[in-house]
């Protein structure tokens, strides 16, 4: 019985830690500000392998990334990038970032 326990325990931590790596993006992003402009700020989107898939600058939006909020709006949009650039689609849509900071 104890044994069972352990088991089920053990299947149900295996499921939950494969369901937080699916929502993790597969690639990472990068801020840039330049302290002369205080209200800009270029978003450059890489993959896994440091490949350049994505650079745009937003203009008027100083991006704090230590909040939250912040950090999320920009996982979603690596995850729109990369999943535009896995599917080889024109990028209709070219402003990923300044659309989810309006």
């Amino acid at each position: 019985m104890k044994n069972l326990v352990v088991v089920v325990l053990l299947l149900a931590g295996i499921q939950t830690g494969a369901a937080a790596q699916s929502s993790r993006p597969s690639g990472y992003w990068v801020t840039e500000s330049n302290p002369g402009q205080k209200t800009a700020t270029t978003v450059r989107f890489y993959t896994e392998e440091h490949l350049l898939i994505y650079e745009e600058k937003v203009d008027k939006v100083r991006l704090n990334i230590e909040r939250k909020r912040v950090v999320k709006r920009l996982n979603k949009a690596l995850r729109l990038a990369l999943n535009d650039w896995t599917m080889k689609k024109q990028q209709n849509e070219p402003h990923y970032v300044a659309a989810l900071f309006k």
